[in-house]
């Protein structure tokens, strides 16, 4: 996505990773998970959401 601040071009990009869960007991783990899949989407092309 490209943002223009005081005539000055800037590119913004994200990449996310999500996880659901049923308990939020196992919050841990569902972060983990989304870590991961973070991380994986970083290594696979960036700029992307990986569920």
């Amino acid at each position: 996505m490209l943002y223009y601040h005081k005539g000055i071009r800037v590119a913004i990009t994200a990449t996310i990773g999500l996880c659901t869960g049923e308990s939020i007991a196992d919050y841990e783990e569902y972060l983990r998970q989304a870590d991961e899949k973070l991380y994986w989407g970083k290594k696979h092309g960036k700029n992307q959401i990986v569920k």
